[in-house]
């Protein structure tokens, strides 16, 4: 059968974004919809809610604070839920249990963190921070690369795509200002930042606190993903490879 220029023009282009998106790996995902309404029963519910290569076999656990019971919760009304009282002197903190740096490093590819995060029912700018950091439970200030949102930002979509200086590898070496983390909010680039990020700065802290010591409110987290993002060049040969394919049975 001879294929039209149009209709091989059209297979190539769906071939190729189709191999970059099947050459993905999805390390985590959680959707926090299963309830837990206490920091001590946290990790309960997990197995329910998480997808993705490293939960897999066995669920990824949270480090949690622990300052009161409803402090921490895997999911309240389908969302992961922080709360933080400026009166008690805490804020909540949860932390998947894994340096991603480390999935990011063997296999020397850019890793993708994409989460949906807001704060709200405090008194503005009270906040709900990301952190990517070398250990877990830090505010996001404290770490290697963090942001915050605040009462008032809405509900908004991030993503955090992390590289080496090239675009193409880890950029968890180590190296000064080596990495690169294009931010993105609602699918839309932000910017650029460089930064230095080392073997053990994987770690990823979601964290809530009151702006000041006289109030409380509430940060909801949902639709965690974590994966490694293929090098462009590997998924343009694949697509390369089937176009050649297709040629020879014209």
């Amino acid at each position: 059968m001879k294929l039209k220029a149009t209709s091989l023009a059209a297979i190539t282009a769906f071939t190729i974004a189709g191999s970059a998106n099947a050459a993905y790996t999805v390390l985590l995902t959680d959707n926090f919809n299963t309830p837990s309404y206490n920091w001590y029963e946290f990790n309960n519910s997990i197995a329910a809610d998480q997808g993705g290569t490293l939960a897999a076999t066995v669920p990824v656990p949270y480090s949690t604070s622990d300052g009161n019971g409803y402090t921490a919760q895997h999911s309240n009304g389908g969302n992961m839920l922080l709360t933080s009282d400026g009166w008690g002197g805490w804020g909540a903190m949860a932390s998947p249990n894994h340096n991603f740096a480390t999935d990011a490093n063997t296999a020397n590819n850019p890793l993708e963190i994409q989460f949906d995060m807001w704060s709200t029912a405090g008194d503005a700018p009270d906040w709900i921070g990301f952190g990517l950091n070398g250990g877990q439970g830090q505010l996001f200030y404290e770490g290697a690369y963090g942001f915050a949102a605040t009462v008032g930002d809405g509900i908004h979509n991030y993503k955090l795509v992390i590289s080496d200086a090239a675009g193409t590898g880890s950029g968890f070496n180590g190296i000064t200002d080596g990495a690169k983390i294009e931010f993105y909010k609602d699918n839309v680039w932000q910017q650029t930042i460089t930064e230095t990020l080392g073997t053990s700065d994987g770690y990823i802290t979601f964290r809530t606190i009151p702006s000041q010591w006289t109030g409380w409110n509430i940060g909801l987290v949902d639709n965690l993903s974590v994966s490694l993002v293929p090098e462009p060049g590997a998924a343009l040969l694949g697509g390369l490879g089937l176009l050649m394919l297709l040629r020879r049975r014209r």
